[in-house]
């Protein structure tokens, strides 16, 4: 009984920890919080929304200070997930890009982020292109959209100087969270380059650029490398978040750097496309080419020396949520996922064949290929005979459509498509994963972990620690999908057609959008 006794004590003595590693993603909604180990097992996932606020038309803003207490909540939740025995080994940061961040010498935010989608900035996108498009092309590989972040940086310069001069530093939205457990004041090359002011060719800021725009160089942070340790958690920071401090902070990527990694897109040829409310495509390349600028954006890749083409489609899932507010009479536009299934379930019995029902997806504006502010949604071919089943499906399809539209300019570069990996929330849909396998024709891999931004964080906190050689051979060990959906070859004919259709439609119905808007 003794022996017995003692070997118990002895073995729960030996308990060995598990190491793990934390990613921290800063969404546009919410904060996540992903741990895994180092085989990739996700071990824990909490998530906190926060606020986005729109103060006029066209304003789309967030507080920073949201920003920080969302991540503390979703840490303190996902750690209370995880075994005690876990040891957080490295932490790195995923963060929502473009977003304008303005910080005295403390980190105190001057005012509220301007975010990605916020278009009070169309003036100065209208002026950089008339007078720099072709400079701002050669320094970022992209043309100016209200997106990117000189525009928005522009519209403080003239409208609040003061903030401006009293500036200590801009940030990008991971980088002030980055602030917070460093101390550091710092980004990376895949944020940095969304500011259209970061030459991506030689890897620094475009100081003569700056100054032609009459902007302080300082206020622009030192950039490290993406992998790179940027400090140790602080004690402060740590005692907040339920960690121990002196942890390894890895600088991080832009969410949808950190998304190509966590969808296994490292490889040319490869598409991932994540269905939130948005939607993104999104594959690496070699270089900035010619027959995609002003279709696409290019961005750095968390990749060395590499590139990632994004198609961005602003209407995604948000398209299904909207109809179902609609159909089910949902109060200011909010929504149920039971409506979303039902919606989901109701087109399914509706047949490509049985219905020349199309839609335009463009709720807030049209994204990739042919940016416009003042695109809207259509419906067209509705009769006395549309039920609701009809109208999903024919969402469902337009998303699908714009989604090939992308996938077409990828082709133009000389980057034809070999595999496409599918996830986020629309996803989720079996009948959206059919209509877009037949739609592009192409088989489709589901993500086993939707997740991606996250995880990939995590992996650019293993690379950072050591833990794996480089994020190309973390992404392809770790990563890993699931159901494959094959699509059906009389079905991809169908939609051939319809495709055809859908790109005249655009064609004819373009130029009244600007009428319409300014009527």
């Amino acid at each position: 009984m003794v022996i017995d006794l003692l070997y118990k004590y002895n073995s729960r003595k030996k308990v060995t920890q598990m190491k793990a590693l934390l990613g921290l993603d800063l969404g546009t909604s919410a904060a996540k919080c992903l741990v895994m180990d180092l085989q990739g097992k996700v071990l824990g996932v909490a998530s906190t929304a926060y606020p986005t606020y729109t103060p006029q038309p066209g304003w789309v803003e967030q507080k920073p200070i949201d920003w920080w207490h969302a991540c503390v909540n979703s840490v303190r939740a996902c750690l209370r997930e995880i075994p005690s025995t876990v040891s957080i080994e490295g932490i790195a940061l995923s963060g929502h890009m473009s977003a304008l961040c303005m910080v005295d010498s403390e980190g105190n935010a001057l005012l509220p982020s301007i975010t990605l989608s916020d278009t009070r900035s169309e003036t100065q996108t209208s002026w950089l292109g008339a007078n720099y498009r072709d400079k701002l092309v050669g320094v970022s590989g992209n043309v100016p959209i209200d997106a990117l972040l000189l525009p928005k940086l522009l519209w403080v310069k003239e409208t609040l100087p003061e903030v401006l001069a009293t500036t200590h530093r801009l940030l990008f939205p991971k980088d002030y969270l980055l602030y917070r457990l460093t101390g550091r004041f710092v980004t990376e090359p895949t944020d940095a380059g969304n500011s259209m002011v970061y030459d991506v060719q030689r890897g620094k800021w475009d100081d003569d650029l700056i100054r032609q725009f009459g902007l302080p160089t300082s206020v622009f942070p030192d950039v490290v490398d993406t992998t790179e340790q940027v400090g140790d958690l602080l004690p402060e920071a740590a005692s907040v978040l339920g960690l121990q401090p002196g942890v390894p902070v890895v600088a991080g990527g832009a969410d949808m750097a950190c998304s190509a990694l966590g969808t296994g897109a490292v490889s040319p040829g490869v598409v991932s496309i994540t269905i939130g409310t948005a939607a993104q495509v999104l594959t690496t390349v070699p270089a900035i080419h010619r027959d995609g600028i002003g279709k696409i954006t290019f961005h750095r890749h968390a990749l060395p020396q590499s590139f990632y083409a994004l198609g961005s489609i602003f209407t995604g899932g948000l398209a299904m949520n909207w109809l179902s507010s609609v159909l089910f009479d949902r109060s200011s536009g909010s929504y149920q996922v039971n409506d979303i299934v039902k919606l989901g379930e109701l087109a399914s019995t509706v047949a490509a064949k049985d219905s020349a029902l199309m839609f335009l997806p463009f709720l807030v504006g049209r994204g990739s290929p042919k940016f416009s502010a003042d695109a809207r949604a259509c419906f067209i071919g509705l009769s006395a005979h549309t039920r609701q089943g009809a109208l999903a499906r024919a969402v469902m399809e337009g998303v699908s459509f714009n989604i090939l539209e992308c996938l077409d300019v990828f082709a133009q570069m000389g980057n034809p498509i070999t595999r496409v990996h599918m996830g986020g929330g629309g996803s989720k849909l079996a009948v959206w994963r059919s209509i877009l396998a037949d739609v592009l024709g192409i088989e489709i891999h589901l993500m086993e972990t939707r997740d991606a931004s996250a995880i990939g964080a995590a992996i650019i906190a293993g690379v950072g620690i050591g833990a794996y050689p480089d994020v190309a051979t973390a992404a392809n060990t770790l990563v890993h999908t699931g159901e494959v959906v094959v699509p059906s070859l009389s079905q991809t004919a169908i939609y051939n057609k319809k495709y055809q259709t859908y790109r005249k439609l655009i064609e004819s119905i373009s130029p009244l959008f600007s009428e319409i808007a300014n009527s």
